[in-house]
């Protein structure tokens, strides 16, 4: 019968773990493990080697927030206990936490947060020497998993476990494309030209009415601006004046309507033409003319 010893309590078996590439199951047992030798002995069979393989587990790092995974469990050199529905005592764990571990070889998360995760199984053999419990004291399968020396070196059951480790990284968002506005140019509004200066005269003028020798003027009638400008005689000098106001007339040209009676019976008229606003001009009513008054 081969054997094989564990050297702290001096035990037979050896219980390997093995993580396969997703989606391949181990066909063959790990090195160290030979298949195909198992023979029953009086009290039991020879365990060469028990494999737990991971055959799906999630990409590392990744941005998916589920995870699928699945497993195998095999025993190599013993014909019985590939169906992991015949395993016991089987725990499951995510972060240290106890998740459901069904009779499927499986467990399927999501919700997953950003960060590292730990995935974890273990689980303890069938009992490999159901058939002869009856006839060891010291062995039952149906308690602690234990390997003890009894009635030759029976076996109760052996544990196995396995753990995943994966990265779930937060989703890298693009940045927003960069909009370009094109600023309009600044619109120019030409400044407004000052408003022209509105000239209003101040001036105001005394007019002298005119008088040749032998005349009289008897009485006189001078209107400006549609209105009856009183005239005297100035006792200074004894002239007929008239005092005509421009102020607050715009610029323009005034015309002063003048009428006089003489005391020899005769009456003429006559018109002057006044400025405002305006430099002073030369004179220009032809006062020197016979008519002019």
């Amino acid at each position: 019968m081969k054997r094989t010893i564990i050297a702290a309590l001096g035990l037979a078996w050896i219980a390997v773990l093995t993580a396969a590439t997703p989606g391949l199951a181990a066909t063959a047992p790990p090195a160290g493990c030979t298949d195909g030798e198992s023979q029953q002995v009086p009290f039991g069979y020879d365990l060469d080697c028990v494999v737990l393989t991971f055959t799906k587990t999630p990409a590392s790092p990744t941005t998916e927030t589920s995870a699928e995974i699945t497993w195998t469990v095999q025993i190599f050199g013993f014909p019985k206990g590939a169906d992991w529905t015949q395993w016991q005592n089987k725990v499951c764990k995510l972060d240290g936490v106890a998740v459901p571990c069904t009779d499927t070889p499986s467990a399927t998360f999501t919700g997953l947060t950003p960060g590292e995760h730990v995935f974890t199984v273990e689980a303890e053999t069938p009992s490999l020497f159901e058939e002869e419990v009856a006839r060891s004291a010291t062995v039952n399968p149906n308690t602690e998993c234990e390997v003890g020396f009894s009635e030759g070196d029976r076996l109760s059951c052996v544990k196995v476990s396995g753990e995943v480790r994966w990265t779930v990284q937060t989703p890298t968002v693009p940045p927003a494309p960069v909009v370009v506005t094109e600023t309009p140019a600044p619109v120019v509004v030409a400044a407004a030209p000052p408003a022209p200066r509105v000239c209003t005269s101040r001036r105001t003028l005394t007019i002298r009415l005119r008088e040749r020798k032998g005349e009289r003027i008897s009485s006189a009638r001078v209107v400006f601006n549609g209105k009856t400008i009183a005239t005297s005689r100035r006792t200074s000098d004894g002239r007929v004046v008239a005092k005509i106001d421009f102020r607050k007339l715009p610029s323009g040209r005034f015309s002063v309507q003048i009428r006089a009676k003489f005391e020899d019976g005769t009456t003429r008229t006559y018109t002057r033409k006044y400025f405002t606003c305006e430099p002073k001009r030369p004179p220009s009513n032809n006062l020197e003319s016979a008519s002019a008054i």
